[in-house]
């Protein structure tokens, strides 16, 4: 009884981690882009080890990749990275929110089993599982192309632009939407 415990208080761990209940319109930590929206490799289910991954086609992008001086060579190397994992990335991303139901479901049963539970959250573990075995090995396969210098040259840009964002957030006047709010829900008069 105290394994089953333990199990539930893990996989209801895990469910309160995941993006599922956000509205797909609302921004990803992090920015656009990547496999299907910010990036397969990174979607908000919690802290991630590899929250510093830049979107798939970072190298596409001119005032990112122009202090690295990347060679012809190195720019087909990185598209066929991409392509050779993209659609993994996207179908393993996509299976993650049913998966998560589906263990939501299992939980909220009326006549809950801990045969049904435990496989639910174990599909939801499997599948999170390849995603990160995926993205590192497209993490890997990226840095390999990359010379030392270029790597950390394109860290610290990573990471200037998300203190930069922070720091833009951060300036929003108001509420919600960043408008000021009178008393009750309205606008302030300027």
């Amino acid at each position: 009884m105290r394994k089953l415990c333990v199990s539930l208080a893990l996989v209801l761990a895990a469910c309160s981690s995941s993006d599922y209940d956000r509205p797909q319109d609302q921004p990803q930590r992090g920015g656009g882009g990547g496999y299907g929206g910010r990036s397969a490799r990174v979607r908000d289910s919690g802290p991630m080890l590899l929250d510093f991954i830049p979107d798939d086609a970072w190298w596409r992008q001119v005032s990112l990749v122009e202090p690295l001086h990347l060679t012809d060579q190195q720019l087909q190397s990185l598209d066929k990275i991409v392509t050779d994992n993209r659609d993994e990335i996207a179908r393993l991303d996509n299976d993650l929110p049913v998966a998560q139901r589906d263990l939501r479901s299992a939980l909220d049963a009326t006549q809950a089993t801990s045969d049904d539970i435990t496989a639910a959250a174990n599909r939801v573990r499997n599948i999170r599982d390849a995603l990160f075995d995926r993205q590192v090995q497209m993490l890997s396969a990226e840095r390999l192309v990359l010379t030392h210098d270029q790597w950390s040259k394109l860290l610290d840009e990573l990471r200037q632009r998300r203190e930069d964002r922070t720091n833009d957030r951060g300036n929003q006047r108001g509420g919600r939407g960043g408008y000021p709010r009178g008393g009750r829900g309205r606008p302030w008069p300027y």
